[in-house]
């Protein structure tokens, strides 16, 4: 959950290391007329508006009974097989989604994931859900400059970790958070390999506050506590 105190963005990651549901939420309060693009306050204890993604149509990892209340529900695939094309601007927030492939046994899920970007409180922040595979530089144009990304270090079950940090060399962002954690096994030996290229710290407290001025000039892969 995203929300916010004073101008910083709060990001609540409990539950985006563990299992990926790829579900999340934001809580928005309605404080200034238009679009302000990444600058401007995202929540406090005013209006809220409830958003909810989910990247990949694995049983697992979404729900088709949302709770009421939640206005905006984006899936990251085309339930008709197309391609997913998400564009929500909403008051000081945007989102977009760029679809990825999904591997299966005797084929390929085209279109089947999307990273989901989220442009707020001058950060860009994505979710790579199910990632299985490298990116092309139509993807990158798409996803635009990241400034924290949540990337899935399970190795196996998405894509495998060498590759993934690959990714993150792609994309550049200056925070990356590990998710899709099975094991603490397989977070060490992905934190041994990615220690190569990046500074490793690890949170006390599984909430952090984010702002741009607050981000690290050697980008970090930020490891914060529970799975």
């Amino acid at each position: 959950m995203f929300g916010n105190t004073g101008p910083s963005l709060m990001q609540r990651c409990t539950g985006l290391s563990g299992r990926l549901l790829a579900v999340l939420a934001l809580a928005i309060v309605f404080a200034a007329p238009g679009w302000a693009a990444c600058s401007g306050p995202v929540a406090d204890g005013g209006a809220r508006l409830r958003l909810v993604t989910m990247n990949n149509a694995h049983p697992t990892h979404y729900s088709d009974n949302v709770e009421p209340g939640v206005k905006f529900v984006l899936r990251g695939w085309d339930p008709a097989g197309g391609v997913p094309a998400h564009h929500l601007d909403y008051r000081d927030v945007k989102i977009h989604n760029v679809p990825t492939n999904v591997r299966e046994f005797g084929g390929t899920r085209y279109s089947g994931n999307s990273i989901f970007v989220f442009d707020v409180a001058d950060l860009c922040l994505a979710h790579l859900g199910h990632l299985h595979h490298t990116l092309t530089p139509g993807h990158l144009a798409d996803l635009g400059p990241i400034d924290v990304v949540m990337v899935p270090v399970d190795g196996g079950y998405t894509l495998n970790q060498a590759d993934m940090i690959e990714v993150l060399q792609q994309i550049k962002p200056k925070i990356a958070i590990p998710m899709h954690v099975f094991t603490q096994a397989t977070l060490d030996k992905f934190l041994a390999r990615a220690a190569e290229f990046y500074a490793v710290r690890r949170a006390d407290d599984p909430a952090i506050v984010l702002t741009r001025a607050g981000l690290p000039t050697t980008p970090e892969i930020l490891v914060l506590p529970g799975r």
